[in-house]
This record gives C-alpha cells, sequence and structure tokens, in this order.
C-alpha cells in the first residue's frame, strides 16, 4: 500500500509540475506576444547642414519591445525607425542656391539607458533616396530604418521598477545629395551632426517596466 501511495504521489508531483511548468511556458509565449511602441515626442534639433550651415529640423524615433519584463531578462528592440522633418526653409535653400533636389544616406546615434545594462547603446540607420520635385512643397519628411541584418546590441533588465530610455542629445548624418546639374549627379558630403535644442524630454515613452524574476527552476527540472 505504502508503494502505491508513494507512485500515486509521484504521479500526481509530476502532473502538478508540469502544469506548472506549461502554465509558465505559455506565459512567457504571451509575454513575448505583447510588443509595445516606445516612441521620443517631436523633437527639435539645430543641424550644421552641408553647404547652408546651422537651420532646424524636427526629429523622432520610436522602436519595438516588450511591454514588460523580468529583472535579468535580456533582449534587444526591433523595428527601429527615425524619422527627420527638413523645414520649409531648409529645402529651399538646398534647391535654389545649392541645386540640390536629393537626398540618400545613414544617420546614426546613441541613446542612454537607466536600470539596464549597458548604459547606452548605438543606433545606426539607413534611408533611401528622397526628391524635391517643387522646392516650394513645403518641409521634406525623411524616414530612417534599420538595415536587414543589422545588430542591434541586447539590453538586460535591471532591479524591478522601470527602465528609462533617452536619447544621447545629437546624432550624424552621413549623405549624398543630389545636384541637379552636375556630374556625377549624386556625390557625399562630408559627416554633419544636429545637436537636440535645450529644454525638452528626449525620453521615450513609455517607460519598461520591470517585474520580479520569474522562478524557472521547474522547467529545468523537467529538462
Amino acid at each position: 500500500m505504502k508503494r502505491k501511495s508513494r507512485r500515486r504521489a509521484a504521479i500526481a508531483a509530476t502532473a502538478w509540475l508540469a502544469g506548472t511548468a506549461t502554465g509558465l511556458l505559455q506565459s512567457g509565449i504571451a509575454h513575448a506576444a505583447t510588443d509595445q511602441l516606445y516612441q521620443t515626442n517631436d523633437l527639435q534639433f539645430t543641424c550644421n547642414y552641408p553647404l547652408i550651415g546651422e537651420d532646424s529640423l524636427v526629429g523622432r524615433v520610436q522602436f519595438r519591445a516588450p511591454r514588460s519584463v523580468p529583472t535579468g531578462w535580456s533582449g534587444h528592440p526591433t523595428e527601429i525607425v527615425a524619422t527627420g522633418i527638413v523645414p520649409a526653409n531648409v529645402v529651399q535653400l538646398m534647391y535654389n542656391v545649392g541645386g540640390i533636389d536629393g537626398i540618400r544616406g545613414a544617420t546614426g546615434g546613441d541613446v542612454n539607458l537607466t536600470n539596464a545594462s549597458p548604459s547606452s547603446a548605438g543606433l545606426a540607420l539607413r534611408f533611401g533616396e528622397y526628391f524635391v520635385t517643387d522646392p516650394d512643397s513645403g518641409p521634406l519628411t525623411v524616414i530612417a530604418r534599420q538595415e536587414p541584418g543589422t545588430i542591434v546590441p541586447d539590453v538586460t533588465a535591471g532591479q524591478p521598477g522601470a527602465i528609462t530610455i533617452r536619447l544621447d542629445g545629437q546624432f550624424t548624418v552621413a549623405a549624398d545629395f543630389h545636384f541637379v546639374n552636375a556630374t556625377p549627379a549624386w556625390q557625399p558630403q562630408g559627416e554633419f551632426a544636429c545637436v537636440l535644442n535645450a529644454g525638452q524630454d528626449d525620453r521615450f515613452f513609455p517607460d519598461m517596466a520591470v517585474t520580479p524574476a520569474t522562478p524557472l527552476g521547474i522547467a529545468k527540472a523537467l529538462r
């Protein structure tokens, strides 16, 4: 009888462990599926444009990542997108003074993180060809995206609470300009910087929630 009781207890314990582990795994799958869009406000920058010098630009950055992660979690954001809005007066200057009707290239900058490691990470994005058909048509919107195959460094969550992510305060642009009457039409320009104007909140919203670590001992015991 004692042997049967022990066998029944072992079966019951195994069923409980399996059910618990399945629940944990299902919770992890659901957790991964609940990605959140994180984004900055529209921010005002001053850029040192080639040929025309300092002028303004409006920029914002966004990415997707889990809404909530346990402490010790490691992973990286996806769908990183930066949008730059070149104001109408800069478009007109480039076209009318510089003879420039197109742009393509890359942009990069850093983000700073609290309650996570590393405490900073770099972003490298590219944008395709954008043309100005009418210099009086208004601002030019340029969208830079993460290239396929780009390696984004993993971030490890710190203590329970929240991870706060901010822009570093500036970014750089390496661009080719397309000239209306030049050979070759596409010509590389020196890298130029855009600096965040003072008095703005460069944080990504919302903060990423960090929860206490989920025990994995049960799942490991069933391997």
